[in-house]
């Protein structure tokens, strides 16, 4: 369950190259998320312990419903996308993939929703402080790398960022290959600038909801709805919309078109790895998570 502020993503490619990595950690990196992604959250909002054991076993229902109904989904899609990668792509078959992984990302969110609702209800102002700061630190760091004051600098930065992820799936770029993104990008005109602000515009508005919500004592219904309102303005806000942007398919398009045949092999192998650990994982029954010994809406909210 990532946190709705996340990177902008030119496309499927780029964005499971980026999240799967390697094929041979791609297995133990899935098998390690319900831990790593609880580590995160806590050391964003730094759990009681009455909340702690409820988290887990939230995050647990939530990959146990991944594995089984959308590892499988992205298997297939794989297997799809394997057969196209010889041939040159076009911008409407790149939109078309953006589609599929926007289609991916509500499902996921949908399946998330209503696990993270009880916690959003019970989180106190120290907490809600504590996530303010931790999020500022992160955005400190990410800010340096990605948002450099000189503009050659941050188009420079994004085009190592993007070669970076395009190797993880094709294979090493040529000086020609590196140019050529390059232009496409300083063409393309995705602006940092314009996501960043976006970014911090999510943030606040979550903030903002999460300490209305407290202050109402809002009840589990009230939760779900601004829950579901944050996550519909921060995808359909027009910095995020890139799955509707003819530029970012445009771009896509023209990343794969500058590859050569052996590129596209190697990421048609990679492709196949892939998907056979998705298969591989989507068939492994992992542990169950132990029942709690009372729910969500069963402990009193603070006060």
């Amino acid at each position: 369950m990532p946190r709705i502020i996340g990177r902008r993503s030119v496309g499927l490619l780029l964005a499971l190259a980026m999240l799967l990595g390697g094929c041979s950690l791609l297995r133990l990196s899935y098998e390690q998320g319900p831990t790593l992604l609880y580590w995160r959250l806590d050391r964003w909002v730094g759990f009681t312990p009455a909340q702690a054991p409820r988290v887990r076993e939230a995050i647990a229902h939530w990959f146990e419903w991944h594995r089984r109904e959308e590892l499988p989904r992205y298997a297939a899609a794989l297997a799809r996308l394997q057969q196209e990668l010889l041939q040159d792509a076009t911008a409407p078959q790149a939109c078309r993939w953006l589609h599929e992984l926007a289609a991916w990302r509500d499902a996921a969110w949908q399946q998330a929703l209503p696990l993270l609702a009880p916690l959003a209800r019970e989180l106190q102002a120290d907490q809600l402080a504590r996530l303010a700061q931790q999020w500022q630190r992160d955005d400190d760091a990410l800010r340096r790398d990605i948002l450099p004051d000189d503009p050659a600098e941050r188009l420079q930065a994004q085009v190592q960022r993007t070669v970076q992820r395009a190797q993880r799936l094709y294979g090493r770029l040529d000086a020609p290959q590196r140019h050529q993104l390059a232009q496409a990008l300083a063409e393309a005109g995705l602006d940092p600038q314009a996501w960043w602000a976006e970014r911090q515009r999510r943030q606040a508005d979550l903030l903002e909801t999460l300490a209305q919500l407290r202050e109402r004592h809002a009840g589990g219904p009230d939760t779900l709805a601004a829950l579901q309102a944050v996550y519909q303005r921060a995808v359909n806000a027009p910095t995020s919309s890139l799955h509707r942007d003819s530029k970012a398919c445009e771009l896509l398009a023209r990343l794969h078109n500058l590859t050569t045949t052996a590129q596209r092999r190697t990421a048609q192998q990679r492709l196949r790895d892939w998907e056979a650990d998705l298969r591989a994982l989507a068939r492994e029954q992992p542990a169950s998570a132990q029942p709690a010994s009372h729910s969500w809406a069963d402990t009193p909210r603070p006060r």
